[in-house]
């Protein structure tokens, strides 16, 4: 006989109740089910070989590698002096910061690892390529350009920053440098991403590197030293393959974005191009009016005009997608920085990401059992060789009338 505790089971207990039990009795049983495996997991455990080792003979011992970040507290809210010890204390790759003169105190600085803060600019909008721009800057908040989310002109100055801040450092570094010694490969990062990387150090890897370029030196016929590795998010749309230079910046979508702007960089000739093609960009769009006020929407432009120049990584690329557990963000933002780790890296952060998925069921890839893959790893890409994918083999980058 059903007991009748049971058939009065809906008068005594409220449905809110069975929406909590329900989801808690699968994932006790998932874990706990005598049946399954004696590891018990809910998720499957990753296989973690190494990859075939890079073919490349460089001494990554030797190799000189540079990071580059800004940090002003009134414009980056996620940013906080706490967040960026954090990464300052675990990454031994020197370090180069620009931020204000009050924040430098409270900068952890280990003397063991090189790490140079530079105070020279109060504000973003005081570096040499934006002098004078402050009356156009404010010219284009006030037409609210970003809709719903109108920006001061530091935060456009902020983002346009990047690209000076950049070559600034690794001219800087060279200076300071005992031996005179220019950087293999400079980046820009986010401090923001590489916080949710907490097993990352001894990053990037220089091997992993000098693959990479080697590789996009073959796909583009562009020597490994003049090219410029920048992530892309999504593609534009196709029409932009009738898209030139007159018609201004690239701005793609507000809830996307072609290029990402957490993690860019190469070798420092490419940086020194980068740079000049940039602010010229920037110039000239600003002299015609147009709206310059993203950093992204200008390298936009130039993946267009100089596509050549450029290789990329795209982890949600539909003919060859970076399949597995690949983030909280689904590798938009994070999946640069874990694809140029080492293997032993790689592998930290992906057990890591593997963890933290287990408890959040609410999630698609809890229940399709995606969140316990390892994340996959894409191929370097030719920028070139992406849009003629979205354009077609006849398409040609427009014209360039800025000489750089």
């Amino acid at each position: 006989m059903v007991p009748a505790a049971l058939l009065r089971f809906p008068r005594r207990y409220p449905l809110s109740l069975l929406i909590i039990l329900i989801p808690l009795s699968l994932l006790v049983y998932s874990y706990w089910d005598p049946l399954r495996s004696q590891t018990s997991s809910l998720l499957p455990l990753p296989d973690w070989t190494s990859s075939k080792p890079p073919s490349s003979s460089i001494d990554s011992e030797h190799a000189t590698l540079l990071l580059v970040t800004a940090y002003y507290p009134k414009l980056q809210s996620r940013l906080t002096p706490k967040l960026l010890n954090r990464v300052l204390s675990r990454i031994k790759t020197p370090l180069y910061i620009f931020t204000t003169p009050e924040i430098k105190p409270l900068l952890n600085v280990d003397s063991e690892f090189s790490v140079n803060i530079n105070t020279s600019f109060a504000s973003p909008l005081d570096i040499p390529p934006l002098e004078g721009v402050l009356e156009s800057y404010e010219r284009m908040s006030s037409r609210g350009r970003e809709a719903g989310r109108r920006k001061t002109p530091e935060t456009y100055a902020l983002r346009n920053s990047k690209a000076y801040f950049l070559r600034t450092a690794i001219q800087n570094y060279i200076n300071a440098s005992t031996a005179s010694s220019t950087p293999s490969y400079a980046f820009w990062i986010d401090p923001t991403v590489l916080d949710e990387l907490p097993s990352l150090s001894r990053w990037p890897d220089a091997i992993r590197l000098q693959n990479a370029w080697v590789e996009g030196e073959a796909q583009t016929g562009t020597d490994m030293a003049d090219l410029m590795m920048w992530p892309v998010e999504t593609l534009p749309h196709s029409s932009l393959s009738l898209w030139s230079e007159g018609m201004g910046p690239i701005k793609v979508a507000d809830n996307q974005a072609f290029s990402t702007g957490s993690f860019f960089g190469g070798p420092t000739s490419a940086i020194e191009w980068y740079s000049r093609a940039f602010y010229a960009l920037h110039n000239h769009f600003l002299s015609q009016r147009q709206f310059v006020g993203s950093d992204l929407a200008l390298t936009n432009a130039l993946f267009l005009l100089q596509p050549h120049r450029f290789i990329t990584l795209w982890p949600s690329d539909p003919q060859n997608p970076a399949k597995g557990n690949c983030g909280p963000s689904k590798g938009l933002r994070s999946y640069p920085f874990h694809w140029t780790a080492s293997d032993k890296e790689r592998e930290e952060i992906a057990k890591a990401w593997i963890w933290n998925a287990r408890w959040k069921p609410w999630k698609v890839d809890w229940w399709n059992g995606r969140a316990g893959e390892k994340c996959g790893i894409v191929e370097i890409v030719g920028m070139r060789s992406l849009l003629e994918r979205l354009f077609g083999k006849g398409w040609r980058p427009p014209g360039m009338s800025i000489l750089v």
